[in-house]
C-alpha cells in the first residue's frame, strides 16, 4: 500500500491507499476500528492501471465521502473522482474531472497530486498542472449540484490544445520552470489559513466547457 491517507469516519477510520501490486492495481478503501485494527475488506474505487495515483480523501457534510486521484488519459494524467457512501461502499462510477490539452511543445498535460476539501457543498481541489516544461499550481472547485459531476467532463470534439473541466478552473501561481522544481509535497490548496493566494497577471478561470491555454 502506498500513499495512505486515514481520516475520521464515525467511531471509525477510514483509509485510502493505492496498490502497485497484484492482479488489480489502483485506489482501494477500507474502514478501520479505532485502535487500527481491520473493520472490512478493501474496496477498490478506481479504474485498474498500473501507475502512481496520490489519492486524497474528503468527507461530505451529509456523511459520504469522496476520493479524488490522478490517472493516465491520452498519455498524460488528469484528475478523476468518485463518491462513497458513509461507508465507504463506491456509489455510482469514477468520473473525469479535467481534460487539458497538449502543450504547445506537443507534449501531454500532467495534472498530479491532488489535494481535497469539502466545504459549502463544493470540492475544493488543489494540484500542480506541468505542462511546456512550467509547473503552476491550480485550483478546481466542483459543487456537489452540478449535473456534470454525474457523468464527468466532456472529451467528445475537444481541440487540441483546449483545456475543459468540470466546475471552475483557477490557476493560483505564477509558472516555475522544472528544472528549477524538486519533487516536493502535494500542491496546499490557496486560500486558507497560511496560504494566501497568488496573484497577477498569470491568474485566470475556466469554468466548464473549455478554452485553449495560453502556454
Amino acid at each position: 500500500a502506498r500513499h495512505t491517507q486515514l481520516i475520521e469516519a464515525g467511531d471509525k477510520l477510514a483509509l485510502l491507499f493505492w496498490e502497485d501490486g497484484g492482479p488489480e492495481p489502483g485506489v482501494y478503501v477500507r474502514t478501520l476500528e479505532a485502535d487500527g485494527r481491520i473493520a472490512g475488506p478493501s474496496q477498490r474505487v478506481s479504474a485498474v492501471k498500473r501507475q502512481e495515483y496520490f489519492p486524497t480523501l474528503a468527507r461530505a457534510q451529509d456523511g459520504s465521502y469522496w476520493a479524488v486521484w490522478e490517472e493516465t488519459f491520452e498519455g498524460g494524467t488528469d484528475l478523476a473522482a468518485r463518491r462513497l457512501s458513509a461507508a465507504l461502499d463506491p456509489v455510482g462510477e469514477a468520473v473525469r474531472l479535467t481534460a487539458f490539452g497538449t502543450g504547445r511543445d506537443g507534449h501531454a498535460a500532467n495534472a498530479s497530486r491532488p489535494s481535497l476539501a469539502i466545504a459549502d457543498g463544493t470540492l475544493i481541489i488543489s494540484f500542480t498542472v506541468d505542462r511546456d516544461q512550467k509547473r503552476r499550481i491550480t485550483l478546481l472547485e466542483v459543487p456537489l449540484n452540478d449535473a456534470e459531476l454525474a457523468s464527468g467532463v466532456k472529451t467528445e470534439g475537444k481541440k487540441k490544445l483546449e483545456d475543459r473541466v468540470v466546475g471552475k478552473l483557477k490557476v493560483m501561481s505564477p509558472p516555475v520552470y522544472l528544472d528549477e522544481v524538486l519533487d516536493g509535497p502535494s500542491a496546499p490548496i490557496p486560500g486558507l489559513p497560511g496560504e494566501p493566494s497568488a496573484g497577477g497577471e498569470e491568474g485566470g478561470e475556466l469554468s466548464g466547457g473549455g478554452c485553449a491555454h495560453a502556454g
